[in-house]
């Protein structure tokens, strides 16, 4: 996954870059781990990964229900490759970053 930066901080503000280069290759990572857990077959190794990419009070909210915390998330995603099969779930884009939001847009 590449990542192309295009929000430059103020002229003045050198930490907010710092910020910057450390937050988003740690989000990229997050995010390419937490859509390895939805074309992950094996529901442990899902679990696994989606504990390395989301905190326990993560939340996803769908057109087919609200999935809470990593055990949601595993059974959510189990319903989706049910539905799906042989689909693959990729990003559509790169993480963007800017003060202290971070978001994947799909």
């Amino acid at each position: 996954m590449s990542i192309e930066r295009v929000a430059v901080p103020p002229k003045d503000d050198s930490s907010a870059l710092r910020r910057d280069q450390t937050r988003v290759p740690a989000m990229a990572d997050a995010v390419v781990t937490y859509f390895a857990a939805w074309n992950e077959p094996d529901p442990e190794q899902r679990r696994r990964l989606l504990e390395l990419s989301v905190t326990g009070e993560a939340e996803l909210v769908d057109p087919t229900g609200r999935w809470q915390g990593i055990d949601g998330l595993v059974e959510r995603i189990g319903f989706y490759q049910s539905a799906a099969p042989g689909t693959k779930v990729v990003p559509a884009s790169g993480v963007d970053a800017h003060t202290t939001s971070c978001a994947t847009p799909g």
